[in-house]
């Protein structure tokens, strides 16, 4: 037997993530976490035959495990305990890498390990005081056995993730691998930290950013597919933009929608990138909100699943649009309506109204204007 004292620290490490805390007898379902006093590396080539404490040479076996084999060893036995781990290696894999249907699935398998790491590293990590040092080293095992578990499933189920969100799992991938490879227990030692951007692909936590996400299209798509499953709550659009629904375990969430990683994963989960229903950026309509509202104007949204519509003062219908420069084709995909306010608000290009348009709209008994027109037009009539 390879005692914990003449192992390295990282062999030990290394020796857990490969087992994920089970004993490496194939079939054996002993889950080794609950006591690490019954987990015990045992040598595949016995030490007193030359055998050395590397990973290639060690196995981890619960008590009654090693000792079917501990004194019975015959000429046949290193192999038979070589195979067991060759073997339990691929079992393993196959337990904790099923193929998920659908994002719900990945994200009730990963978020149990995740909060769960998350304990064991608040309570005894690095950071906290050094006589937890010894209760670290005991949750430690079951710290890695978790990462490699989630390293596995993540993997099987990439393509349920967000392109961007992949490489944050790259990331995880990386900190597990440096992790288990450094010694000692210091942080400082190591380069590929835990990506806690991670936490926010499964809705742990959020990592908000200074705007929100733009594709204004996607979250009209979403809004339309929360309302005909009866999921819809509200949405508020400024200040900050906060979308409330109610989830999969029947919880109302909150989804800010400036916490950009979760936001595009949710997306993706739904497909709710197509179709493109508006050009519009959601930054930009929330200025527009917010100037209304800083300006004591009110507003509201006939329809949801259309936040380009919009009446003012309760009288007043405007339409919003993002184009380089407004055009009369573009006037012709709306409806014409008697005083009816059609802005583009793409302000930079300096001629974002084309004069054809403002005539098309005067003839039909619209307002064709730029943002910055709109603005005067407000002041002067709706103030």
């Amino acid at each position: 037997m390879a005692t914990g004292r003449n192992v390295p620290e990282n062999v030990k490490r290394a020796l857990w993530a490969e087992s994920m805390g089970y004993c490496m007898k194939p079939q054996c379902d002993t889950y080794l976490i609950p006591d690490i006093s019954i987990g015990e590396m045992a040598h595949i080539v016995p030490d007193s035959d030359g055998g050395n404490t590397s990973v290639g040479n060690l196995i981890l076996l619960c008590r009654n495990c090693h000792r079917s084999i501990d004194g019975k060893r015959t000429e046949h036995t290193v192999d038979i305990v070589r195979s067991w781990k060759a073997d339990r290696n691929r079992e393993i894999r196959r337990k904790f890498a099923p193929k998920y249907a659908i994002f719900e699935e990945l994200q009730a398998a990963v978020v149990p390990l995740l909060l769960r790491n998350g304990e064991i590293f608040d309570d005894y990590g690095p950071a906290t005081q050094a006589e937890n040092h010894d209760l670290w080293l005991k949750f430690e095992p079951e710290l890695i056995a978790n990462n490699e578990r989630m390293v596995v499933i993540l993997q099987a189920n990439r393509r349920l993730l967000h392109p961007e969100n992949k490489e944050i799992v790259a990331a995880f991938v990386k900190h597990v691998g440096e992790f288990v490879a450094t010694r000692g227990s210091h942080s400082g030692q190591r380069v590929n930290l835990f990506p806690i951007d991670l936490c926010a692909v499964f809705g742990i936590a959020a990592n908000r950013s200074p705007k929100p996400v733009s594709n204004l299209s996607a979250l009209q798509n979403f809004i339309t597919h929360l309302i005909d499953q009866g999921r819809f709550r509200s949405l508020q659009l400024e200040p900050d933009p906060i979308l409330f629904y109610v989830g999969e375990k029947d919880n109302v969430e909150t989804l800010y929608m400036d916490d950009e990683i979760r936001v595009r994963q949710i997306y993706w989960n739904g497909r709710f990138y197509q179709p493109n229903t508006t050009e519009v950026r959601l930054e930009n309509l929330t200025f527009l909100l917010s100037w209304l509202s800083n300006n004591s104007i009110s507003y509201e949204f006939p329809d949801l699943c259309d936040l380009t519509k919009l009446v003012l003062d309760r009288r007043i219908p405007l339409v919003v649009f993002y184009e380089y420069c407004l055009t009369v084709s573009k006037l012709h995909s709306i409806p014409t309506c008697e005083g009816l306010i059609a802005v583009n608000l793409h302000n930079w290009n300096g001629a974002p109204v084309s004069p054809e348009a403002k005539r098309y709209a005067e003839s039909v008994g619209m307002k064709a204007l730029t943002q910055k027109e709109f603005f005067v037009f407000a002041h002067r009539n709706l103030k």
